[in-house]
């Protein structure tokens, strides 16, 4: 429930946060900000999703906002979490009053201006009051990701194309950017979406490396097996290579487990692999995955 625990929230984050910082300097980021997205996230979610926006500048309430940021900068939080809790629990809620508001036509463009001028201020800067205090001056600096996110500006641009329809009068832009539904736009769907992306960018980034490594270790390979027969390694041929210049055993796997999709499975230094169009996959737990030489052989080394 949206609801749920709001007379609360107060004590429940400056608490929380208090908690969690010491262990900075004792566990990774990754390890603490884990923790917070299943501590603190979920009830940061539901506590952001209770922001009143109000026309008047003057009259928002910041609090939300302060705390979301305070949070982060104490190192609480991941630049995911925080761009989805953004994305899905604040912006979309704007975009939609932002809409209503111009559709309506009771507005005058001043105070639009500033509306929007002082929301975008607010949330490309860090905060300026809160009972949550940031110790690390260095998290301010990293906020500078939220202006720098493609999905938190087109919601800005979005704006700035609204403001633009009313003032040529167009209804019909002006409607052909209304926004989705609040309620249809959360902070689970924004994460869950976001970390598809960063899935799928990682891997593209993955296979370029691996591209890039591979064309380099088969120019050695080749000049290696010209120098034995004047032959073109294959890539099985490279892999080898590789393996031999590592000090590296590579050998095929036997038995059940020695197949993968009708492809051969080898034990490149007790890690399993297999060989896909010039591609290296290791299996991690039950799943398989792109991976570069250099990596594979990090991980056979360890």
């Amino acid at each position: 429930s949206r609801t749920y625990g709001a007379g609360q929230d107060d004590l429940f984050f400056p608490s929380s946060t208090d908690v969690l910082r010491p262990w900075r300097g004792i566990l990774d980021a990754r390890t603490l900000q884990t923790i917070s997205s299943d501590v603190l996230v979920p009830r940061l979610g539901r506590y952001l999703s209770r922001i009143q926006i109000a026309k008047a500048a003057t009259d928002q309430d910041w609090k939300c906002v302060d705390v979301l940021y305070c949070i982060y900068e104490n190192g609480l939080l991941s630049d995911r979490d925080l761009l989805s809790l953004l994305e899905g629990e604040i912006l979309a809620p704007w975009a939609e009053h932002l809409h209503f508001w111009l559709a309506s036509k009771d507005y005058d463009l001043k105070n639009v201006a500033t509306f929007y001028a002082k929301w975008k201020c607010k949330l490309f800067s860090s905060p300026s009051s809160s009972s949550l205090k940031p110790s690390s001056p260095d998290r301010a600096t990293a906020l500078s990701g939220v202006a720098k996110d493609p999905v938190i500006c087109r919601h800005f641009y979005a704006g700035l194309r609204m403001i633009d329809a009313v003032i040529r009068n167009d209804a019909d832009a002006l409607d052909d950017l209304t926004p989705p539904s609040s309620g249809e736009v959360t902070f689970q769907s924004v994460l869950a979406r976001r970390a598809k992306e960063d899935r799928q960018k990682a891997e593209a980034a993955m296979r370029a490396r691996v591209a890039d490594e591979q064309s380099a270790l088969s120019h050695n390979a080749n000049h290696s097996a010209h120098q034995r027969n004047g032959g073109v390694a294959t890539f099985r041929e490279v892999v080898e290579d590789f393996a031999r210049r590592n000090d590296i055993v590579f050998t095929p796997r036997f038995g059940a487990n020695s197949s993968k999709d009708g492809k051969q499975v080898f034990s490149f230094g007790g890690v399993s692999i297999y060989l896909d169009k010039d591609v290296v996959f290791a299996q991690r737990a039950s799943s398989w995955y792109p991976t570069s030489l250099e990596d594979l052989a990090l991980a056979a080394n360890s």
